[in-house]
């Protein structure tokens, strides 16, 4: 079987490998689709290391596929089975970091497989190559179900990247129906729009005024304030943290979805007497990739939107290079295996 192996920033090699032996409790998967990961594009570009992408050895997390093989012990998985893949737990615990589990490659070996545990039954109304995003709107989710949004609530989303849209449509799969999405590039906020969003541009001289304008302001304990119920932090960045403390109404919910690359100081006593509700949210549960597989199927969010480019496998590289580069236009980069293993 083919092999994608990781040498290095823009160096990987697609090679022959020995296919991998089934034991009595693992599952063999043909990849049929796989996306491209913020993490694989920080190996291409800069070091796997940094991201658990260790050079030598498969990488790819993100994808889809056909049950090819089972072992005698597996229960309730057969072969031929539509499936998606929880990268957090294909592998022996401890053995490979979920960023190197082989999604690029032709093949992946499931370890221990279990049936909504590490192995997920897609129904026959999903669509294999949407289902290669269901690893990043599983992180969506989770931030959007971090604080219990709710149809009811009003949601401001910063940040329009990759993870900010699945926040959006998460929230939007939720039935919310007044959502903001606020960054400072206008194509991604054109992005947001044609996904249901309010966009908003962080960077105009109204931008208060913006805000007041989509969700309007509400009288609180401490005067009058926008009318927001929840803020999902998708950017990472100090001046948007301030942004929401600035505007954050009384009992509002805050998620920070966002990794920092460096501290934020907090005023705790802001936090106390506005009786926010702060909550990190790191990856997902089963629960969100059940929600996920099922905002699928009912086709009630515009995820399919965030798929921009779809490469064949032969392109492997120049897919990398395309998630890379920010004047592209990428959001979602698909790897099309189906001229080797599409069944359907």
């Amino acid at each position: 079987m083919k092999c994608a192996i990781y040498h290095g920033p823009h160096e990987l090699t697609m090679e022959d490998c020995p296919e991998p032996e089934v034991g009595s409790h693992d599952a063999l998967l043909e990849i049929t689709y796989a996306g491209v990961c913020g993490s694989d594009v920080t190996a291409w570009t800069y070091d796997g290391a940094a991201v658990g992408i260790v050079e030598g050895k498969e990488f790819g997390h993100e994808f889809s596929g056909i049950i090819a093989a089972v072992g005698e012990d597996v229960v309730g998985i057969k072969v031929g089975d539509r499936v998606w893949v929880n990268p957090e737990t294909c592998k022996l615990a401890g053995k490979v970091a979920c960023c190197s589990c082989g999604g690029f490659s032709e093949k992946v070996l499931i370890e221990n497989a279990k049936l909504e545990h590490n192995v997920y039954k897609l129904p026959d109304d999903v669509d294999l190559k949407e289902a290669a995003l269901i690893e990043p709107f599983c992180v969506g989710i989770h931030g959007k179900n971090a604080v219990n949004v709710t149809k009811d609530d009003k949601v401001a989303i910063f940040g329009a990247g990759p993870i900010g849209l699945c926040c959006l449509n998460a929230v939007i799969g939720s039935g919310v129906k007044k959502v903001a999405v606020v960054d400072i590039r206008d194509d991604r906020l054109a992005d947001a729009e044609a996904m249901g969003a309010i966009p908003i541009n962080s960077t105009s001289s109204d931008f208060k005024e913006q805000m007041e304008e989509a969700f309007g302001t509400t009288m609180t304990p401490f005067g009058p304030a926008l009318d927001v119920d929840v803020f999902i932090d998708c950017a990472g960045c100090a001046p948007v943290m301030d942004s929401i403390f600035s505007m954050a109404k009384y009992e509002a919910r805050i998620s920070v979805v966002a990794v920092y690359k460096a501290p934020y100081e907090i005023n705790l006593m802001l936090v106390m007497a506005k009786r926010y509700t702060i909550k990190g949210s790191c990856a997902y549960d089963h629960e969100d990739a059940l929600e996920a597989i099922d905002l699928l199927s009912k086709k009630s969010t515009n995820i399919d939107k965030l798929i921009t480019h779809v490469f064949p496998h032969t392109e492997l590289e120049k897919a990398l290079d395309t998630a890379s580069d920010p004047q592209s236009g990428a959001l979602k980069v698909i790897i099309d295996y189906s001229p080797w293993n599409l069944r359907e």
